[in-house]
């Protein structure tokens, strides 16, 4: 690059001393075709150019924008439907003598007058149990007091003193109806049942385990 300046100064100075004659017109025509010929090309810049450099490092994160403003409120929905929980609850403070001494003969001692709607329950009694004789069993059946009985069958001889039974029981009722509570005694009589206090509560699905 040195050396084609010293060319090009060279020349220069031939054209400055020939003027505009034949032969300083010949000797600015040479210069041209000379620094055209000496200038790199943009395809040669481009190859000569060196490797890309590392990436430089992430910029810091911008400023959280502004929170824009709330929507309208969206049409209120549709009442659900009523869940399959709820609780029945019978109670009765009155005292039945124990007439019968055998399941077909049992004395109803808890006959709510309210049916129970279809479906399914968990029922919990509690009955006290009083008076004198053997032993005094009480079960529950539905739906109505002729119905089957329900569950197992507790057991207590009042003649140890008063004491309270709980009976606890699943049933399914396909119709509506009642659940009761019904009692018998054996070796002996005189036994008496109540106050009673029975809960009923409606769930979605009764499954029996084995």
């Amino acid at each position: 690059m040195q050396r084609l300046s010293v060319v090009l100064a060279a020349t220069a100075l031939v054209i400055a001393l020939l003027g505009a004659t034949p032969l300083g017109e010949a000797a600015r025509d040479v210069i041209k075709a000379g620094v055209k010929a000496a200038t790199p090309s943009r395809a040669h810049k481009l190859s000569s150019r060196g490797p890309r450099g590392p990436r430089g490092r992430r910029g810091l994160r911008g400023l959280r924008g502004l929170r824009g403003f709330q929507g309208p409120p969206g049409d209120k929905g549709d009442k659900g439907d009523t869940g399959p929980s709820n609780s029945f609850e019978f109670k009765s403070s009155s005292q039945i003598a124990v007439a019968g001494d055998t399941p077909e003969t049992a004395t109803v001692v808890a006959a709510p007058q309210t049916a129970l709607p279809v479906g399914k329950y968990v029922v919990t009694a509690q009955i006290l149990i009083d008076g004198t004789g053997g032993r005094t069993y009480c079960r529950g059946r539905g739906p109505g007091p002729t119905g089957p009985y329900l569950g197992q069958s507790g057991w207590f001889a009042p003649s140890s003193g008063p004491a309270t039974m709980t009976l606890t029981f699943g049933v399914d009722l396909s119709s509506s109806g009642t659940v009761d509570l019904a009692c018998w005694q054996i070796s002996g009589s005189g036994a008496l049942a109540g106050p009673v206090d029975l809960v009923a509560v409606k769930v979605g699905d009764l499954t029996a385990l084995s």
